[in-house]
């Protein structure tokens, strides 16, 4: 199950965002997100699908406009085994925040390709701060 909800008004979605969410799911090569069963913990998805202007207003990279990126809650033990499988399952761009509040810890996870001179895939990258990152190439 997918819900969507708008940030203003009554949370009722304008229909061409129903309708690009509904396209993005719905193609061949994105993957279905079962890692649940292997992690044995209920996963609280706090990102997924973003579209533009959003990412625009939050100062955000575009990884979430595809629909093939998640942000995770999660945190200690849990974080380090949903690490180890998000690797095992070919996660191509894995982010971690891990300081600060447990409520604010997160793993961001995503399948994006390659595209040279643009995004290094794979790649992994610490969240420092709310404005500072830090990338390594793997």
């Amino acid at each position: 199950m997918v819900s969507i909800l708008a940030r203003n008004g009554d949370g009722s979605t304008e229909p061409a965002l129903l309708n690009t969410v509904a396209a993005v799911l719905q193609a061949d090569d994105v993957r279905p997100m079962t890692d649940r069963v292997r992690l044995n913990k209920p996963m609280v998805i706090t990102s997924g699908y973003r579209c533009q202007d959003h990412c625009a207003r939050i100062g955000s990279t575009m990884t979430h406009t595809t629909g093939q990126a998640v942000d995770v809650s999660v945190s200690g033990g849990h974080a380090y085994e949903l690490l180890g499988i998000a690797l095992e399952e070919g996660f191509t761009g894995i982010g971690v925040k891990q300081k600060g509040t447990h409520k604010g810890r997160f793993l961001h996870l995503d399948d994006l390709k390659l595209v040279p001179g643009e995004r290094t895939r794979p790649t992994f990258w610490s969240y420092w701060s709310y404005n500072q990152i830090w990338c390594l190439r793997v």
